[in-house]
C-alpha cells in the first residue's frame, strides 16, 4: 500500500485522487473517476486487464503502471490507453497533463532524477486492514545484475538513496514506535545503511526489514551496539 500512496502523492495537487485495494474491498466499476489508474505484478495481470476492460466499456482512461507493465510493456499496453514504465513520480504528473490536453501518448519512460520524500495522505487508506506500523522506504532499486530479479530490471540496476533528513522526518511523522522498511535490501548500500542507523538510533523506535547477507561481512553492523560504541573484538 506504501506504493500506492506514493503514487497518489505524485499526483499534481488539483487532482482528487482515491485508492482502491481489491484485497480489501471491491471495484466500484461506476465509479465517478475520469482516469482510472492500475499497478500490478504479472500474477494479477489478467485481473487488471479485466478491470482495465470494464472502465474503458464505461468511457474511462486507463492508465498502466508497475512491475508488469514495466516488464512486459508490449502485452500490457494492448489493454490500457497509456502505460507508464519505471517509476510514477517522474511520469504521472506529465501523464495527467497529457491527458487534460487531449495529447495523451501511449507509452511514458522517464526515469527517476532523485529519491525524495512527498508528503503522502495516509488517509487515502485510513481506518482500513493494514498493518499498524510507519512504513518507510530509504533505498529503491538494486544495482546488482541477478538474472532472476525484477527489483534490478524494474529500476535499470540503480540504487537509488533517499536523504537520511527525509528518511528521519517520515520516520517522526508516522504512527508509532514500529518503524517497517519496505525496502527490497535496506543494507545494499552498507554506508547508507551505516548512516542510517545512526540517525535512527536516538529515534529509540523498533524497526524491522529485509537485508542482505553481504551485511555480515561489517562487524560494526553486525555488532548489536557497533553503530553507539566502538567495536571491540571479542564482544
Amino acid at each position: 500500500m506504501m506504493s500506492a500512496l506514493s503514487v497518489a502523492a505524485s499526483a499534481p495537487p488539483d487532482v482528487e485522487v482515491s485508492i482502491v485495494d481489491e484485497n480489501v474491498e471491491p471495484v466500484d466499476f461506476d465509479a465517478d473517476a475520469d482516469v482510472v489508474g492500475l499497478s500490478f505484478m504479472t500474477f494479477n495481470a489478467p485481473r487488471a486487464y479485466e478491470i482495465a476492460r470494464r472502465f474503458r466499456e464505461r468511457g474511462r482512461t486507463v492508465l498502466f503502471g508497475g512491475y508488469h507493465p514495466t516488464l512486459v510493456p508490449e502485452e500490457a499496453a494492448a489493454h490500457c490507453d497509456a502505460l507508464c514504465i519505471g517509476p510514477a513520480e517522474p511520469n504521472l504528473p506529465l501523464m495527467l497533463e497529457d491527458w487534460r490536453a487531449g495529447r495523451l501518448k501511449p507509452v511514458y519512460r522517464r526515469p527517476l532524477a532523485e529519491f525524495r520524500t512527498r508528503p503522502i495522505d495516509a488517509r487515502l487508506v485510513h481506518g482500513r486492514q493494514y498493518i499498524a506500523s510507519t512504513v518507510v522506504q530509504a533505498t529503491r532499486g538494486c544495482h546488482n545484475h541477478c538474472e532472476f530479479c525484477s527489483v534490478a530490471a524494474f529500476s535499470d540496476h540503480v540504487l537509488y538513496r533517499k536523504p537520511i533528513d527525509d528518511v528521519v522526518r517520515e520516520i517522526r511523522a508516522g504512527r508509532g514506535r514500529s518503524v517497517l522498511f519496505i525496502d527490497d535490501s535496506l543494507s545494499a548500500d552498507p554506508a547508507h545503511f551505516r548512516e542510517l542507523l545512526r540517525a535512527i538510533v536516538p529515534l529509540r523506535i523498533r524497526w524491522y526489514s529485509q537485508i542482505g547477507f553481504g551485511v555480515t561481512r561489517d562487524a560494526v553492523l553486525v555488532c548489536a551496539d557497533g553503530l553507539s560504541r566502538p567495536y571491540k573484538p571479542g564482544r
